[in-house]
């Protein structure tokens, strides 16, 4: 089982985005407020995949681990609008 916590931002949302002409305003109307702002103005969202993994040994159920996946989206701004799209995952 997989869940998502924080701020996800869908591979699929980013692809309707349009540098040049996307505002700042326009990610916080889609994502909410985000977890860090910028000096230079870029908006930040981070979000965690969690997946829990259970284990089973002959009928034992064996404790649970989780694999814990961060990813962050970070959007750069230029003259008001959107110049770049960072995403990183560790």
């Amino acid at each position: 089982m997989t869940e998502v916590r924080g701020h996800h931002v869908p591979r699929a949302a980013l692809d309707e985005l349009r540098l040049g002409a996307t505002t700042p305003a326009d990610i916080e109307a889609r994502f909410g407020a985000p977890d860090e702002r910028g000096a230079d103005g870029a908006l930040t969202y981070r979000y965690a995949k969690v997946r829990r993994v259970e284990r089973r040994l002959v009928g034992l159920s064996l404790p649970s681990s989780e694999q814990v996946e961060e990813h962050a989206v970070t959007f750069r701004f230029a003259n008001g609008a959107l110049s770049k799209i960072c995403e990183t995952r560790s």
